[in-house]
């Protein structure tokens, strides 16, 4: 039986009680204060951890839904994938990878609110978190995933176009070559006529358990290497 890192088991139970404390205090006038103060806990408490991993996967839901600790047992991982997270919230999270010392970082981001965000604003907001990324952990190897293709039939949902997204991936592709990270182009892996087919997703955007294992072939020599 494979077992995972002690790090990611108590990272991802952090994120439980961060996210589950936010949606208590949803309706509370202390909202933002109190959403601050949990994201300090959060970030603390990894730092009280002084441990150090080899790889962090930062990102959304949709990184949130990879068992990447399970898949590559034999590397330390923390998945600090964090649902419903867009860029900006990616860049306040830094201080959490930092508090791991990995030696690489998995990043995707980007889907979440691009659907009405103007391509320069999400420019902008991504070259903002690679180079904070970048100058915050000089000597750490950092990879640029793609955002997946969506399927807005599915449930009729309010996602960006495909053309969009394939704009947006192009510009993630600009940074990684001016920031020296590596780019890993997953989108078509998935992408079925510009869409993401109904057999690797129920709601049009997020994965289905084994639709990941593609993922997984494609950074397993850039995991190892």
């Amino acid at each position: 039986m494979r077992k995972l890192p002690i790090v990611s088991v108590i990272a991802n139970i952090l994120l439980v009680g961060y996210i589950l404390i936010n949606l208590a205090t949803t309706n509370s006038n202390n909202y933002q204060w109190k959403a601050e103060e949990c994201l300090k806990g959060w970030t603390n408490s990894l730092y009280s951890l002084r441990d150090t991993v080899d790889i962090v996967f930062l990102g959304n839901s949709i990184t949130y839904g990879g068992l990447f600790e399970a898949e590559f047992s034999d590397k330390r991982i923390c998945n600090l994938g964090y649902p419903s997270d867009d860029l900006c919230g990616m860049t306040e999270r830094i201080n959490q990878v930092m508090a791991l010392h990995p030696t690489k970082v998995f990043l995707m981001g980007g889907i979440n609110g691009l659907t009405n965000q103007d391509l320069n604003d999400f420019e902008n907001e991504y070259e903002t978190l690679v180079k904070s990324l970048k100058d915050s952990m000089p000597l750490t190897v950092i990879y640029l995933q793609s955002i997946l293709p969506v399927n807005k039939a599915i449930k009729n949902i309010n996602v960006p176009s495909c053309q969009k997204i394939i704009e947006a991936n192009g510009i993630i592709e600009q940074i990684s070559r001016k920031y020296k990270c590596r780019y890993i182009n997953l989108y078509p892996l998935y992408a079925e006529d510009n869409i993401l087919p109904n057999r690797y997703t129920a709601d049009g955007v997020h994965l289905l358990p084994n639709a990941y294992k593609m993922w997984f072939q494609v950074i397993k020599d850039y995991v190892y290497e």
